[in-house]
């Protein structure tokens, strides 16, 4: 197949737009849930009797601006259990707490029970009726052998945190083996995560930390959300790359949504 990166106009650009977010297929609102709503994080792993301690869950946030949210809730928590199979009808549980400068001397204590919903391909995207203020939210996947607990990342609901950034901050270029190029050097971030759409399924979420990155090379990316896929291949169609660009306290510092376009 050949590959070719389109260069639509940048009001083109928001039409299939986001997971953190568009239309993620597994998106659905946070619902405090009765008294589970105090429930410390510490209290929620002793309830689960699940003794062992799994891999990290990689935890962004994003707040999207008023052009791309439209009537859905500003705010974004995503996130993927890097390479594990998620068992299905698997859920993600939030917790949140208030923001502390080093989040390694947040107790756990502090981190309460605010809500869940279902993951689907493997991805979660939450979008809580936060009050307006700065937090430190945590995840929980519990796949029925393991505990799986994720990074803090701060939710800051006091000031802007998301940029939407256009082709003059993020370069775009095919080298010489025809391969697509996206180069966010020019921006300054800890990590990125860029997730794939096809419409309104989601497909995939990667993370490198790499600047500079080849689409969807194994090399440039530390990992994804589905264990099966190494070297990610796509049929004949029209996809929405939705990048997110992270600081060091996993915020979403930046966003730059295109198109990917694979031809026969």
């Amino acid at each position: 197949m050949k590959k070719n990166p389109s260069t639509p106009k940048f009001s083109s650009i928001l039409i299939g737009a986001c997971v953190f977010l568009i239309a993620w297929g597994c998106e659905k609102d946070v619902e405090p849930q009765g008294d589970e709503h105090f429930t410390s994080l510490p209290d929620f792993i002793a309830e689960t009797e699940v003794n062992d301690t799994g891999q990290t869950v990689l935890l962004f946030t994003a707040s999207d601006s008023a052009s791309l949210r439209k009537d859905r809730s500003p705010h974004r928590i995503q996130g993927f259990l890097p390479q594990y199979q998620i068992p299905s009808n698997t859920t993600c549980v939030l917790f949140t707490a208030p923001y502390q400068t080093f989040p390694d001397t947040v107790s756990d204590k502090t981190f309460r029970f605010y809500g869940s919903a279902e993951m689907k391909n493997g991805i979660f995207s939450l979008s809580p009726d936060f009050d307006r203020g700065d937090y430190w939210v945590k995840a929980v996947i519990n796949t029925g052998d393991s505990l799986h607990i994720s990074n803090a990342a701060r939710l800051n609901l006091s000031r802007k945190q998301t940029d939407f950034l256009i082709e003059e901050d993020i370069t775009r270029e095919v080298d010489i083996s025809e391969r697509t190029v996206l180069d966010a050097s020019n921006y300054n971030h800890e990590r990125a995560v860029l997730s794939v759409m096809h419409g309104r399924n989601h497909l995939l979420s990667m993370l490198t930390l790499q600047r500079r990155f080849i689409l969807f090379s194994a090399a440039d990316f530390e990992y994804n959300s589905n264990p099966e896929i190494t070297n990610p291949q796509f049929d004949t169609g029209v996809y929405t790359l939705d990048l997110f660009l992270l600081d060091k306290d996993y915020r979403a510092k930046g966003r730059f949504i295109t198109e990917y376009r694979v031809e026969e």
